[in-house]
């Protein structure tokens, strides 16, 4: 599980007479047993049903030790998270100026810490609560930073997150402090730290917030679609064709719609054997003003409607109209997400920008009256 991308698995060891379950001793799988145990977890049907069952293999334990040397009654129990030397030397550790680094998690010295022994009746219950527990630590995978709220030469410290380099992944601890937006540099910068999902470009890229090894911010579009129109699985040499082709579209129009305003944050490069574009974090609009924002979207609609399609004389216009795809970078208005662009005649065009403010006061109506 850890290899294919899971940083914080549980598995099962079981002999039938007596079964354990096994976790790294890390923070965020030690953060899942916490709220498993504690009786302020939000599902109150599985609070009673993980609690009965941690709190028995608790009792019944007898305070083995698992092979790597941490203890297993302990280990369960909500309050045993750092003893005070441990806090002490954390506490110490925050302090200091740390030098930027990432450690892969195979050159950590790790522990694996287990579950006092289920019954044999209580195999299958210890499979469920195993299995709940991995999509637990799967959720939280990539922290959330609130990176909106850091200020630069702020240090951050992530005990987990996903390196991608040029054609590979691995998962490990990131020590930085935060530098700001990342600029293009003539030498590609070789990895990038996924800190943050930020969600799906319609069934075509995965969009991530990430940091470079020395602070510096921006997105990873990664591109993702291995089907055809037609809904046909591409093949491998298929799929690397269509996404470099999908990337440099995207990238022209960025550099069409906007000129040098972000030509030295955008480009394209390969992570993970995929193809890639980088651009910066915009940063989304407060929704309780982004309406009084619509004028000046208008006018930046009007960057793509005065385009002209030299193939066939007609003019694009922005199709993404989400407000997830509008936001703010270096105090200006951006709208990205740029993968789909429909051509319409010069004639269409006021109607066109009138649709497409009105579809987003619909949307930001229709959010509010939902929550």
């Amino acid at each position: 599980m850890h290899m294919k991308g899971h940083p914080n698995p549980f598995g099962v060891m079981s002999c039938f007479d007596e079964t354990f379950i096994f976790w790294l001793d890390n923070d965020a799988s030690q953060a899942v047993i916490e709220s498993l145990v504690n009786e302020g977890y939000q599902n109150v049907r599985l609070n009673r049903i993980f609690r009965g069952l941690l709190v028995k293999a608790q009792e019944t334990g007898g305070g083995k030790k698992s092979p790597a040397g941490a203890a297993t009654q302990e280990a369960l129990s909500s309050d045993c998270v750092l003893n005070e030397e441990g806090k002490k030397e954390e506490e110490e550790e925050e302090e200091e100026e740390e030098e930027d680094r990432f450690v892969p998690f195979d050159k950590q010295n790790r522990n694996v810490l287990h579950s006092a022994p289920f019954e044999v009746e209580m195999i299958v219950s210890a499979l469920v609560c195993a299995i709940m527990c991995s999509l637990d630590g799967f959720q939280g995978a990539l922290p959330r930073l609130f990176m909106n709220s850091l200020s630069l030469g702020q240090q951050i410290h992530l005990p987990t997150t996903l390196c991608l380099e040029k054609k590979s992944h691995v998962w490990g601890a990131l020590h930085t402090k935060y530098r700001g937006p990342l600029k293009k540099h003539p030498k590609e910068t070789a990895s990038f730290f996924l800190v943050e999902y930020l969600g799906e470009y319609g069934s075509t890229s995965k969009l991530y917030r990430a940091l470079t090894l020395n602070g510096y911010e921006c997105v990873v579009n990664i591109y993702v679609k291995e089907r055809d129109d037609d809904k046909h699985i591409l093949s491998k040499k298929e799929f690397q064709k269509e996404a470099k082709k999908a990337v440099q579209r995207e990238l022209k129009i960025f550099k069409t719609m906007y000129g040098d305003e972000l030509r030295e944050y955008v480009w394209t490069q390969e992570l993970n054997g995929m193809h890639c574009i980088i651009h910066p974090y915009f940063k989304p609009l407060d929704k309780t003003t982004r309406l009084d924002q619509l004028p000046l979207i208008s006018e930046r609609m009007k960057l793509f409607l005065n385009t002209k399609n030299a193939k066939n004389g007609t003019f694009c216009t922005y199709c993404s109209h989400s407000w997830k795809y509008v936001g703010w970078f270096n105090d200006k208005l951006y709208l990205y997400g740029l993968g789909d662009l429909e051509d319409y005649d010069l004639k269409e065009a006021d109607d066109v920008l009138e649709y497409h403010c009105n579809h987003l006061r619909d949307i930001h109506n229709y959010e509010q009256k939902a929550s």
